[in-house]
This record gives C-alpha cells, structure tokens and sequence, in this order.
C-alpha cells in the first residue's frame, strides 16, 4: 500500500474521531435542564427574566398548543402561554403564588398570555420573557394598565373562554 493512501486513510480516522467527540459535547451542552436544575440558580423572579433573556427565544405558537414547563426548558423556546406556564412553575417553587391569565383584545382574534402575581403591595407579571412591574393593586388593573385594549381575560370580570376563544356576553 502506498504511503499516501495510508497518512490518508489514518487523517481520516484522526478527523472522525474528532467530529464524533465535538459531537458529543455539543449534546452535552443542549441537554435539557429539569426543573430541579433551572430552580439551583432562580432565586428571583428578576433571576428567572435573566435566564429567559440569555437563553430562550420568543416563538409565535399556534393557540392550544401549549408545551410543558419541561418542554419549554428543552426547547429553550416557547410562546406567551408556554412561558406563562413556566414562569408559574417556577414561581410556585419559589414559593410565590401566581395566576396564568389568558385574555383576548378588543376587535382582534389573537390574544395573550401572561403570568401574573402579587408581591410587595404590587401586581407584577411576565409577559412573554420580560416582568412588568404596574404598580397597581388590582389584578385587573394591572391588566389594563399594560393591555389597555383589553377585551376580557380569564381572570377578569368579562371571563374569556379559553376553549372557544370568546368573551362571555355582556
């Protein structure tokens, strides 16, 4: 066999080994954090908001297609409503007691989700990745404030309903 075929053939070997270790430390990096992972370095919902920023993206998701709080930290991608439901997982675990709201808006098909809960005198929600502090005392209120076009929510004095997308009748 000739030499250059052998120097070759082993540079060959040399890179595939090379891939396959690259490979398996590219896994090693995606491999899905649990619940009990994320929660050794939340402490804060502002911890949580950091954490959503550097690592998770905004994607539009087709309505009752909700993922997991699992799934959302697999993905590290979700929806409104998938990072409504995370952000209430977490916050439970917190010890902070919170509420997904889903509302709808006035002359509009599409709605929202956030996740909203009461702290220091305040109501305070994540809308998507990001707190919004409203400094308002009312759960509706504090809706309002940020979603003035709001039509009616899960939680509000109008109840929408999730399922059939409607606001009840006034």
């Amino acid at each position: 066999m000739n030499i250059k075929k052998i120097i070759a053939r082993e540079w060959l070997v040399i890179i595939g080994i090379m891939i396959a270790g690259i490979s398996v430390l590219v896994c090693e990096n995606l491999r899905a954090e649990s619940l009990d992972e994320v929660m050794r370095k939340i402490y804060t919902p502002e911890d949580l908001e950091k954490l959503y920023a550097q690592e998770f993206a905004y994607t539009f998701n087709i309505p009752n297609a909700n993922q997991s709080p699992e799934e959302t930290l697999q993905k590290r991608s979700g929806s409104c409503l998938d990072f409504a439901i995370l952000s209430k997982a977490i916050l439970t675990r917190l010890g902070i007691k919170s509420e997904v709201v889903i509302m709808r808006f006035e002359g509009m098909d599409v709605g929202h989700a956030v996740c909203i809960w009461f702290e220091g005198g305040d109501y305070h929600m994540f809308s998507s990745k990001e707190i919004l502090r409203t400094h308002t005392s009312s759960q509706e209120e504090a809706l309002k404030k940020i979603y003035p076009d709001i039509e009616c929510c899960t939680s509000c004095e109008r109840k929408y309903d999730y399922e059939s997308g409607l606001c009840e009748s006034r």
